[in-house]
């Protein structure tokens, strides 16, 4: 783990948490939704696709009963809240916990150590997502749900050059992809997020997006055990992270 106090970890850790807001803008401005970027929360007024919050909070001291008034007064029920440091106080029945999770790590140095090796055969091909049905397709392996009318990740995400959807698959001619993940750059660092498939095609993943990015750190977030996954290439913990529904 980074050890806290330091300025490592202080930079790290406000890196990961403002780069998992301006993914959430993304998505959010994707669907037509305005959001507000303010000193201490990411917020959106209005209602947000699937597993995306309405508020994330940027600081780990945050008063944040005001913002939380204002939400419920204008949102229906049902909206997610993004603890990002695990320190509001969140009680009674208009709250759910819905889980915990472990903001990561990976520093620019050990990701050139450990990516720069040549490919092996045998080894599911890495590629990026290019157009709208390849887009489509991620979705769906991502989710295992029928595809649909109702997507989250809309073409305008795959148009935006801070953005790619990468993924894994056994041959350049195969659409059963086996695993993928969502990379956003901001500032110094690149935010992968939305893993899925096999720890094999994860990894490779993860490296592709270091070599897209050599000379930015690599952040995220996941349950204990994607870290446990993450570790054995180099991703340490930063902190831990609680999300919540207003019911």
């Amino acid at each position: 783990m980074v050890e806290h106090g330091t300025a490592t970890y202080k930079s790290a850790i406000a890196s990961a948490v403002r780069n998992n807001a301006a993914w959430c803008s993304a998505v959010a401005a994707s669907h037509g939704l305005e959001s507000e970027l303010c000193s201490d929360v990411w917020l959106c007024r209005y209602p947000m696709p699937p597993f995306y919050p309405n508020l994330i909070t940027l600081q780990p001291v945050v008063d944040a009963d005001c913002w939380l008034d204002q939400l419920s007064s204008d949102l229906p029920g049902g909206w997610g809240i993004k603890d990002s440091f695990s320190t509001l106080s969140l009680c009674g029945d208009s709250y759910v916990q819905l889980f915990d999770a472990h903001w990561y790590y990976r520093s620019a140095i050990t990701a050139a150590l450990i990516t720069d090796q040549a490919p092996q055969q045998g080894l599911p091909f890495v590629a990026e997502v290019k157009s709208d049905s390849e887009l489509e397709l991620w979705e769906f392996a991502w989710s295992g749900e029928p595809r649909s009318d109702h997507r989250i990740f809309l073409p305008a995400l795959s148009g935006n050059s801070a953005i790619r959807f990468i993924y894994a698959a056994d041959s350049t001619h195969d659409s059963q992809w086996e695993a993928g993940l969502i990379v956003n750059t901001s500032g110094s660092v690149a935010g992968i997020s939305n893993l899925f498939g096999t720890t094999e095609g994860i990894k490779l993943c993860v490296a592709y997006a270091a070599n897209l990015y050599p000379h930015k750190d690599l952040v995220g977030y996941g349950s204990a055990e994607e870290l446990t996954m993450l570790s054995g290439i180099g991703f340490v913990r930063l902190a831990d992270l609680q999300v919540w529904l207003h019911r």
